[in-house]
Order: C-alpha cells, then sequence, then structure tokens
C-alpha cells in the first residue's frame, strides 16, 4: 500500500496483512496445537544472498 500508483514500492509504501476470523470460530492453535511466530524486516529480500540471510535469521528463531 502507497500513496502512489507505485503501491508497495512507492516511497512511502508498506504491506499490510490481516489476520481475522469469523465470529464462533475456534483459533487453528486450540485446535491442532500449532503455534504461529510472524516477524516483520526493514530490509528488501532480492537476492540469494538476502534469501540466505532470512532463511538463517528464521532458524535462529525456531531454534531458541
Amino acid at each position: 500500500m502507497g500513496d502512489t500508483k507505485e503501491g508497495n514500492i512507492s516511497p512511502d509504501g508498506m504491506i499490510v496483512f490481516g489476520f481475522a476470523r469469523d465470529k464462533g470460530t475456534i483459533a487453528l492453535e486450540t485446535k491442532t496445537g500449532i503455534t504461529y511466530k510472524i516477524g516483520f524486516l526493514n530490509r528488501k529480500i532480492v537476492s540469494t544472498e538476502d534469501h540466505e540471510w532470512v532463511s538463517k535469521q528464521i532458524n535462529d528463531i525456531i531454534n531458541k
């Protein structure tokens, strides 16, 4: 999202996620025991090296 036609690559662009559920539904982790971790990076991921860096960051968090 951004205030220009370029969307999230506009100068003030951002990516927005919505996590919601309907009334009366049961959270997935309640049914399955699954948990989620959500993180944000203030960095563009465009190269193979970037992807490898992100993968290492994620693995470090998961394996704590």
